[in-house]
């Protein structure tokens, strides 16, 4: 493997949150890569947004690269356009945070068909929160509503996944499509139901809660991490990135300190990943217009 001058990794997230340590875990897979340190640094917040544009402003000589959330990337820059989509260039997927919907323990809805029959016969006065407007929770519900023939009621809480959760139980939103790392501890301890996976087989940390396909229902996302360059870095530096970056991710420590973290390790290479985005940002593009949020 040729040297390359890489040695800072922008970690997209809030330190100390979730998504940072899925960042160090992929640093410290870099490091081993390439044999020595370097920079791990947090930049932006639980959007992932201020991140993001540090890393699209980042120097394109491979020194720098990025990891960051699905909704940073592909979701964001058609709404705020401080960025855009093309200013990065894909190195792999390392994970994926899968998305599950959740109740107050003493909800009506027992299970996800019970719901989703409140809300055809009640359109619109069925609730539900999500912790952005416009990132990939809300947009992957509004799209499964559409298709079937479903109107919820958007509300935004305060105060993030851990708020929403209480307030499940205050009965101030029905139900929450958050990340399904939040809700292992809650439902666990009683707080709160998870009703439904959207993800392609059950949870080994959620046993009990089935996938939406296992419910009748077509609905399968999550909150994918990647790594990312600048655009603009030179081909034989960016071939270089690419191999350190899927060595990174698939290494044996990396997998195992994400698994730890209740996400899921789910590594694409460079080509594959890139398809992904690319067809990310179109579906989040044909959501946002029927939104009538662009």
């Amino acid at each position: 493997m040729m040297p390359t001058p890489l040695d800072k990794l922008i970690i997209s997230a809030d330190a100390g949150s979730v998504f940072d340590k899925v960042g160090r875990a992929a640093g410290e897979g870099l490091q081993r890569a390439l044999g020595r340190t370097i920079e791990l640094v947090n930049v932006g917040d639980s959007a992932g947004v201020g991140g993001a544009e540090a890393g699209a402003r980042a120097a394109a000589d491979g020194s720098t690269i990025l990891i960051c959330n699905k909704g940073a990337i592909t979701s964001h820059p058609h709404t705020a356009k401080t960025y855009q989509t093309g200013d990065f260039t894909p190195l792999c997927q390392v994970a994926e945070a899968p998305i599950a919907v959740a109740v107050a323990n003493n909800s009506p809805f027992k299970t996800l068909r019970d719901l989703i029959e409140a809300a055809r016969k009640q359109p619109d006065t069925i609730s539900y929160s999500t912790p952005n407007a416009y990132h990939t929770q809300r947009l992957a519900m509004e799209d499964f509503a559409g298709r079937n023939e479903l109107k919820f009621k958007f509300l935004i809480l305060p105060g993030g996944n851990a708020a929403t959760i209480k307030q499940l139980n205050e009965e101030k939103v029905h139900f929450a499509f958050l990340a399904a790392h939040n809700l292992a501890a809650p439902e666990k301890a009683g707080e709160i139901k998870v009703l439904g996976v959207a993800h392609g087989s059950r949870l080994p940390f959620l046993p009990s809660a089935p996938t939406f396909r296992e419910a009748g229902y077509d609905l399968v996302t999550a909150i994918w991490l990647g790594l990312f360059a600048p655009k603009g870095v030179q081909a034989d530096p960016l071939k270089e990135l690419r191999k350190i970056a899927e060595t990174a991710a698939r290494d044996a420590q990396t997998t195992a300190a994400i698994e730890k973290l209740l996400l899921v390790p789910s590594f694409l290479d460079y080509n594959a990943f890139g398809k992904k985005v690319t067809a990310d940002s179109a579906f989040h593009l044909n959501v946002l217009r029927q939104l009538g949020a662009v």
